[in-house]
């Protein structure tokens, strides 16, 4: 596995969506001086897709009511996203 960037953020730490609709989410690679790094892929995935799903480009959709989590990664940083799905 690469090596990641120095620091990964998130574009928003928690998340509510309906059931059926989307909100998008971003990780953010960021280098040491806190600028935005380049060459580092970010990949999505929903710990409980039962309750929400995400997309390659960050795009998670409310499935049913619950909580889950979207794990974000970039080479081997590995950041947290609160989703609460919700009527």
């Amino acid at each position: 596995m690469k090596s990641g960037p120095y620091e990964l953020g998130v574009s928003k730490a928690i998340v509510n969506v309906k059931p059926g609709k989307t909100v998008k989410v971003e990780g953010l690679p960021l280098d040491e001086n806190n600028e935005p790094a380049k060459g580092y892929t970010v990949a999505y995935e929903s710990e409980d897709s039962d309750v929400a799903t995400v997309a390659p480009d960050g795009t998670v959709t409310g499935v049913a009511e619950g909580e889950t989590q979207i794990d974000v990664t970039a080479g081997d940083k590995l950041v947290y996203i609160k989703v609460r799905v919700k009527p």
